[in-house]
Order: structure tokens, then sequence, then C-alpha cells
């Protein structure tokens, strides 16, 4: 996953307990995947029930500060709210990435960045192909073109 394009189609499921299908996996690069699949997966729904799922189950492992529930439901809340831009399978490899790395409660913000890395190589793939595209238009002769160049080879060859 170093070059940021190690990822594929597979069926594991995203969120242990929603049974979700995964778009993307970090089994196989991108660059063999089509580039609907890669939009698919970049706008694959987002489930604030599963997040918040997930959210009560990741808090729960850190220190939990003596806050009455309704503050307790309220910051909970601020963490669906941050992550409703994003695919749940974005979301929830942020929160593995937290839970693996570090050893204190995340904020929003936090997760909102790391679901936001776990999108990028998919991001950096569209757009490498959008410029290799591109360049592959310019670098296309028109009939015109190839023409002169014919005409300056023969020119050339029969001097």
């Amino acid at each position: 996953m170093g070059n940021g394009t190690d990822m594929a189609t597979d069926t594991q499921p995203t969120d242990r307990n929603s049974g979700q299908q995964s778009i993307v996996s970090p089994m196989t690069s991108l660059r063999a995947l089509p580039a609907s699949t890669i939009r698919a997966a970049i706008h694959s729904p987002h489930d604030p029930g599963a997040t918040l799922k997930r959210v009560n189950a990741v808090l729960s492992l850190f220190y939990d500060p003596d806050f009455d529930a309704e503050t307790k439901a309220m910051t909970r809340e601020e963490f669906v709210r941050a992550l409703a831009s994003f695919p749940d399978w974005s979301v929830q490899r942020a929160f593995d990435r937290w839970c693996r790395d570090h050893t204190r409660r995340p904020s929003p913000a936090e997760i909102c960045i790391l679901a936001n890395r776990e999108l990028q190589p998919l991001s950096d793939e569209l757009a490498s192909r959008a410029r290799a595209e591109e360049a592959a238009k310019v670098s296309e002769l028109t009939p015109e073109q190839m023409a002169r160049r014919r005409e300056f080879a023969h020119r050339v060859m029969t001097e």
C-alpha cells in the first residue's frame, strides 16, 4: 500500500456489525479496476447508524470522562455529523487505524483526517488517469500533421 494503489474489489464486510459489503480492499492494484468502480467506492453511501455504532464501540475503549448522558450523546452525534460525507468503508478503516495506532480517545476531526487518507489513493488514481488521458489527447496528431511529417520525411530521404 506504499504507493497508494493497492486496492481492489472484494466481498469482505467493512463493518463487523452491519455486514455491509466492501467496494475496495487492500488486495490488488487500483490500476486493475475500472474508473467506474473507483468512483463508486468514493461515492458509496454513508450509514449514520453504522457510524454511531462504531463511535460507541471505539469511544468505549478509551477513558470516558464523567459527562452527563446528554453531553455524551451530543459528543457521539458530532462524530456522526463530521463523518457524514465519507463512505462507510473509509470511516470503518479510519476507526481501525485509530484503534491500532493510538492510546487515547479520538476527536471527530482526527477520524475525518484518517477517513480522508483512506480515500486519497482512489482520488489520486482517478486524477492520474485523467492526466494520462489528457496527455494522450495532446500527443495525438491530426491527419494534417501526419501528412506534413510524411512530406518532410520524404524530402529528407530523397535529398
